[in-house]
């Protein structure tokens, strides 16, 4: 077995909902995802809250799941706080890394969302 196929065969655990996973709601399907809500409040620059802040996070899910994330598809956690993919970090072993932000943080609400322009 190769390590790309032992990475692969490792995900059942790492998305196992028992243990690191959680099932999120990506452009309307149920998956299971490894969700790092990160900090919370901190300065956009994709998406900004009134206020000029907005909530980031990270979010790893399996390529059988989503084959090609797009920056702007939607993901729902398992709290039901909506978010939008901002960008594709890294794709390796069958996992896709992606950024999320969102107007609404694992917290509360932090205000409207509205995307920025330059």
């Amino acid at each position: 077995m190769t390590l790309a196929e032992q990475m692969i065969a490792d995900s059942a655990i790492f998305f196992n909902l028992a243990e690191h996973g959680e099932a999120i709601t990506y452009n309307g399907a149920a998956i299971p995802a490894v969700v790092e809500p990160g900090v919370s409040m901190t300065r956009g620059n994709a998406f900004e809250t009134m206020d000029g802040t907005s909530s980031s996070g990270v979010a790893w899910i399996r390529t059988s799941d989503v084959e090609s994330p797009v920056t702007g598809d939607s993901v729902i956690l398992a709290n039901g706080t909506e978010w939008e993919v901002v960008r594709i970090l890294a794709t390796n072993g069958g996992v896709h890394q992606i950024e999320i932000m969102g107007s609404e943080n694992p917290w509360g609400t932090s205000n409207t969302r509205r995307v920025r322009t330059v």
